[in-house]
């Protein structure tokens, strides 16, 4: 090896080293300084060290998540290979962050350095176009994902499905979940959830416990937000009897109520007009596991 390029690998590995380091130690302001030190006199990418500092920054709060896509173009522009994980989890944060725009160009940025979007890629993109409620943005992007081979998957469908059962769209919702099942895709917990919750918030409860139902047939373990889900729609309907029911079911499983089951049936039986002042002591409620007489 000539001298001037052994050098050069051992300025390589000393700045990997020491980039690590910084990052170890929780001083990435110096991690970045370091990095910049590099590019500035023309020595060799530390990757090691560049990989480190990425995983970092683009775990930080989703107030800090622009200066990381910033400092993430800035180490691919000195030569660092691009990594689609590194791409996904920064969407990720710009859509935690309620800043779908953003998003939008760093997904527009992966084929500009030559990687092709993947399915988490395309579900990110478009989870975060359903949640700030442009649905139709949201199958525009499956569209693009089935032309280019890319095949949607249940979280896909469950984006898609919770973006139309917010905007009150319940039959268009059951449709596509039969298209889901239709291509032998097997729901999940959240596509069930996603569903009966839509479903109980728009009145259609005998819908939402049919799918419960099947939910349960499939083996797909039903969580606290599904039960208060089917909760509150039975209280609204005035089945505060089916919704006990669910209650004791729910805590024979293993899980317990939380504040809105509490609060949900308080408010069922306020409007019911069976308000006693056993239902007006919380403590005794709870204490009495929910053996609650109606």
């Amino acid at each position: 090896m000539p001298r001037h390029h052994h050098h050069h690998h051992s300025v390589g590995l000393v700045f990997d080293a020491l980039i690590s380091a910084y990052v170890d130690s929780g001083f990435t302001p110096d991690a970045v300084q370091c990095f910049r030190l590099v590019t500035k006199n023309k020595f060799p990418v530390p990757i090691r060290g560049c990989e480190n500092l990425l995983r970092r920054v683009v775990r930080l709060r989703p107030v800090e998540i622009e200066r990381s896509w910033a400092l993430y173009l800035e180490v691919l522009d000195s030569g660092y290979p691009p990594k689609i994980y590194f791409f996904n989890v920064l969407m990720h944060g710009f859509c935690k962050a309620g800043d779908v725009g953003n998003a939008r160009l760093v997904f527009d940025e992966i084929p500009k350095r030559g990687l092709r979007p993947t399915v988490v890629s395309f579900n990110t993109l478009i989870s975060g176009c359903c949640k700030s409620g442009d649905v139709e943005e949201g199958f525009r992007l499956k569209g693009v994902m089935e032309s280019e081979g890319v095949c949607p998957d249940v979280f896909t469908f469950s984006a898609l499905i919770n973006g139309l059962c917010k905007e009150g769209r319940l039959d268009e919702g059951s449709l596509l979940f039969d298209e889901m099942c239709g291509k032998g895709l097997v729901p999940n917990g959240v596509t069930f959830t996603v569903l009966i919750d839509g479903q109980c918030k728009g009145g259609k409860v005998d819908l939402a416990l049919k799918n419960f139902q099947m939910m349960l047939a499939q083996g797909v373990r039903p969580d606290l937000v599904t039960y208060n889900a089917l909760i509150n729609g039975l209280c609204k309907v005035g089945d505060l009897k089916e919704a006990r029911r669910l209650v004791n079911e729910m805590t024979a499983s293993g899980l317990k109520p939380d504040k809105i089951t509490f609060t949900t049936l308080i408010d069922g039986a306020a409007r019911m007009g069976i308000w006693n002042r056993r239902w007006r002591s919380k403590g005794e409620w709870l204490r009495r596991g929910l053996n609650l007489m109606m």
